[in-house]
């Protein structure tokens, strides 16, 4: 890959159902996400999805394009910038801003971000792995 190439972006649509359904493998029923009721009542005036739900759909965007190499090894560093809402449509984006070869790896560097359908980040950092030899 060279600097500045884009892996193709990954798009979901998040819905009540899909917030839902995370928590229920997670076992996480914090009412901010799953309560609408309760959640109207707050700042955020309804639901919000899960943050390591949304999170999540890097690994699936990595896993795409490194497989084994992503999963045994991929590293991140991120920043939460703005809840999502069911009716959110997530664009997530891995842009290639660096190369470095060391012993006979390539470590491949990503800027990566989430977005939502107004193009305001969501999710943004970095996120890194290493090529096999």
């Amino acid at each position: 890959m060279k600097i500045g190439q884009e892996l193709p972006e990954l798009v979901k649509e998040i819905t009540q159902k899909s917030i839902n359904a995370y928590a229920d493998a997670t076992g996480d029923f914090n009412p901010i996400h799953v309560d609408e009721e309760f959640a109207a009542e707050t700042p955020f005036e309804g639901t919000i999805a899960h943050g390591f739900y949304i999170f999540g759909f890097l690994s699936e965007l990595m896993t795409r394009r490194f497989g084994k190499a992503w999963t045994t090894g991929g590293t991140v560093d991120v920043r939460f910038k703005r809840p999502v809402r069911p009716g959110d449509t997530i664009r997530v984006k891995a842009r290639l801003g660096k190369r470095e070869t060391a012993q006979g790896r390539t470590t491949l560097v990503f800027d990566v971000s989430w977005e939502n359908q107004r193009n305001e980040p969501v999710i943004a950092g970095q996120a890194t792995v290493t090529e096999a030899p």
